[in-house]
């Protein structure tokens, strides 16, 4: 393969389409192409800012050892795959970010008034939000990279820090499950490189 700079690419947030989004997961047709994730993806709601740490996706293949009689592994049997994903969200006590990290029913927004502003009651304890689709959205230049997971759940929430010399944020990890399809997929990752053939 012959070297390419344009291939070298760095994961900048997607503001414009918004760099974590979620909505209803998605069963039955499973996009294969980014124009497809796009268009299943358009109604997906927003989070605010995520901090410099950015985006991490973690892979966790557990394999089994099948050794022969004399004690030489001659193949690895895959016995379970977890993935995940953290980040921090940094708008901690905006709506949609709240609804992200503790689930939208156990946030209840009450609309400003005369005499008060804007204002939640969020519930904290034993129950984890709801399952939803997640997607990832990033942006290099020309090359665009979405990452697509159906069927996902916020299952960790890390501790929330309140100093005056930073933002208090939300680390979150969404957990990613099965996508339903039969192939033990559960991370769609999609690109486009900008460059079309006119």
């Amino acid at each position: 393969m012959a070297t390419n700079a344009s291939k070298v690419n760095i994961g900048l947030a997607d503001y414009t389409t918004g760099a974590v989004t979620h909505g209803p997961v998605i069963t039955g047709n499973i996009p294969d192409t980014l124009a497809k994730a796009e268009t299943a993806t358009s109604g997906f709601a927003k989070s605010g800012y995520c901090d410099e740490a950015g985006l991490e996706m973690s892979m966790d293949y557990s394999t089994n050892d099948l050794k022969e009689w004399n004690g030489a592994t001659v193949r690895k049997l895959l016995e379970s795959f977890d993935g995940s994903f953290t980040f921090n969200l940094m708008q901690a006590f905006s709506y949609e970010d709240a609804c992200i990290a503790f689930g939208e029913e156990n946030v209840t927004k009450t609309a400003a008034t005369s005499t008060k502003g804007e204002q939640l009651h969020i519930k904290v304890g034993a129950h984890l939000p709801e399952r939803q689709a997640w997607c990832f959205n990033m942006k290099d230049g020309d090359t665009a990279m979405k990452v697509l997971v159906p069927c996902g759940q916020v299952t960790s929430l890390d501790s929330i820090t309140f100093v005056a010399n930073d933002a208090i944020k939300l680390p979150v990890t969404v957990s990613c499950y099965d996508d339903g399809s039969g192939t033990g997929d559960s991370i769609h990752i999609y690109t486009d490189d900008g460059k079309t053939s006119a």
